[in-house]
């Protein structure tokens, strides 16, 4: 089974005639679409996975209400189908769903995506003129070529498991305490715009700071490489102060550009903690008063706040992912700037094949 979904994708197929755009939309567009199936896939999967969660809270919330108006006698008499096709839906459903979703993700999708981008970067790259490797660290190319793949790769498996995921996840909730009663449903709605604000306000420092954490990266491997590279001629020279300066001074940057990342992450963190604090509260307080008032049942209760805790435990998950993207992102146009360049050294446009038809 592992092996099938593992064949799914051949790194190594013919390339697209077009080279690699040097725009970052494009870019993506570039390498996804040679493998659009399998990303419809990881939607559709990704799709089923929220759907049955939302579900099983919602079962959860029925069953609490049956079992408050129902005696054990007329238990299955009257509740026995549902309960069996709720049974069902959590031991099979939930299970062969997520397993497909992984499958499709890591075994399809993320091993042979990565090699092919790695694969088609270097074919473009290794035919550069000599003046291209010339006028940059060998260390910062190969670090590009290496990178951009799995940080391409990443965004887009993240976005679509994270991002994808919370959107389902929310909307359903909303539908299902919606149904239940419009109030209910209230501090959650508030909770997701005020979430969709905070990551608004967030998400673009977060953009600026992984670009520049990438190309701080990308400075400070070309430095370490190129010195242990050209190590014979720093020996040669005692230079070695020189050498160390010269590495430190990059090394700094890349770190001043992680702290001021860390800041913006802390910030986000505490915001985004405080509005769970306040959807758990403020969710658990209208279902209560709800139910004081005759309005919904204790299974809505159950559903509200197990929803509620779900989403506050998640938000931290989306968080993480989010910015895992962007700085994926900010690799991936770092990339853009070693693997995009056109070749300078081509065939002429009327160049014939070489026939050799002697040694002499």
């Amino acid at each position: 089974m592992f092996s099938w979904f593992e064949r799914r994708i051949d790194p190594f197929r013919p390339e697209p005639a077009a080279p690699p755009p040097p725009g970052l939309g494009a870019f993506y567009w570039h390498f996804t679409r040679q493998i659009w199936p399998w990303i419809l896939v990881m939607l559709v999967t990704g799709f089923a996975v929220a759907a049955i969660e939302v579900m099983v809270y919602a079962f959860f919330g029925r069953i609490v209400d049956i079992l408050a108006h129902t005696t054990p006698d007329r238990l299955w008499p009257d509740h026995g189908p549902t309960l069996l096709l709720m049974g069902a839906v959590v031991l099979f459903g939930r299970p062969l769903t997520q397993i497909i979703d992984d499958l499709v993700s890591r075994q399809t999708v993320m091993p042979s995506f990565t090699a092919l981008v790695r694969w088609q970067s270097h074919r473009r790259v290794v035919r550069q003129s000599l003046s291209f490797f010339q006028n940059d660290f060998a260390g910062r190319i190969a670090s590009r070529v290496m990178t951009t793949a799995p940080s391409l790769r990443g965004s887009l498996v993240d976005a679509i498991d994270s991002l994808w995921y919370a959107l389902l996840y929310a909307g359903g909730a909303v539908l299902v305490l919606g149904d239940l009663d419009p109030l209910l449903a209230l501090p959650l709605v508030i909770w997701f715009l005020a979430y969709l604000g905070t990551l608004v306000v967030f998400l673009p420092k977060l953009r600026r700071n992984s670009n520049g954490i990438a190309k701080a990266n990308a400075l400070l491997s070309g430095r370490v490489v190129d010195g242990y590279t050209n190590i014979q001629t720093v020996k040669l020279f005692a230079h070695a102060e020189r050498e160390d300066a010269y590495v430190k001074s990059a090394l700094a940057e890349h770190m001043d550009m992680v702290r001021t990342q860390m800041r913006t992450i802390t910030a986000m963190t505490f915001t985004v903690t405080s509005l769970s604090a306040l959807l758990m509260t403020g969710m658990a307080a209208t279902a209560i008063a709800l139910w004081v008032h005759g309005i919904v049942s204790v299974g809505a209760i159950a559903v509200g706040i197990g929803l509620a805790s779900r989403l506050s435990t998640m938000s931290g998950w989306i968080m993480w992912s989010v910015n895992g993207v962007f700085e994926n992102i900010g690799t991936v146009q770092e990339g853009l700037a070693t693997i995009t360049p056109p070749l300078t050294v081509v065939d002429a446009p009327d160049a014939r094949p070489l026939a050799v038809g002697a040694g002499e």
